[in-house]
């Protein structure tokens, strides 16, 4: 018993490190194929968020600032065979999709609890988190076509400081940048085409002007 603890407590519980080979300059989107494969066969990307990006594109997940990347995906599955009837959480029309949660983040021993116990386990960079739901997956996005470096350009455009890191959200609407703390923003849709910059300042009222003076017809004379 004592030596099965031990091998739990060394278990890496389905995670792998970073494609890349270097997480403190780990690259979401220029690994996005390997990511995606790794969600499984099938996935397609339905949103993606990550925060410590750096202008060359890449993050650190190493450090003590906890930077990470999360995309969600999604893929079309057949009906479990333990599914519930429809009415108690079935599905419908008998279609049913997986939503696989991909994170990268800081590698290191991690404790998960289940059913009154606990195991620790070693995180090794990358894991999914798979949850089955009924009917089929209510949106997708187009796979990535343009570089987080690419992206902070805009950012670098609107100001943003030279070594500042940045969030990056990539969602239904297209894609979203900015720097904490600063009024550097940045936004493309899916097609990577510009749609905003940095917040402007508001443009001062402009000075009331009376309307011009209406002198009214003189009568006629009777």
């Amino acid at each position: 018993m004592w030596m099965l603890v031990v091998l739990l407590g060394c278990s890496n519980l389905g995670s792998v490190e970073p494609p890349g080979g270097d997480p403190t300059r780990f690259d979401p989107i220029g690994r996005y194929a390997e990511v995606a494969a790794f969600a499984g066969p099938g996935s397609q990307i339905t949103s993606f968020d990550a925060n410590g990006i750096r202008a060359d594109g890449t993050v650190d997940v190493t450090t003590d600032l906890y930077f990470s990347v999360r995309y969600t995906f999604v893929r079309e599955v057949p009906a479990p065979a333990d599914a519930p009837p429809v009415g108690a959480g079935g599905s419908p029309d008998g279609r049913y999709h997986e939503r696989i949660d991909v994170n990268v983040s800081r590698p290191g021993m991690r404790t998960v609890a289940a059913n009154g116990s606990s195991q620790d386990y070693r995180f090794l960079g990358m894991e999914k988190n798979v949850s089955t739901l009924p009917g089929a997956p209510e949106w997708v996005l187009p796979a990535p076509a343009c570089t987080l470096a690419t992206l902070w350009k805009g950012l670098a455009a609107a100001g943003a400081p030279a070594g500042a890191v940045a969030f990056v959200h990539y969602g239904s609407d297209g894609w979203d940048l900015y720097v904490a703390d600063t009024t550097a923003r940045a936004s493309y849709g899916t097609d990577c085409v510009a749609t905003g910059g940095s917040m402007p300042t508001p443009a001062a009222p402009a000075a009331a002007v009376d309307p011009p003076a209406i002198t009214p017809p003189a009568e006629e004379a009777p």
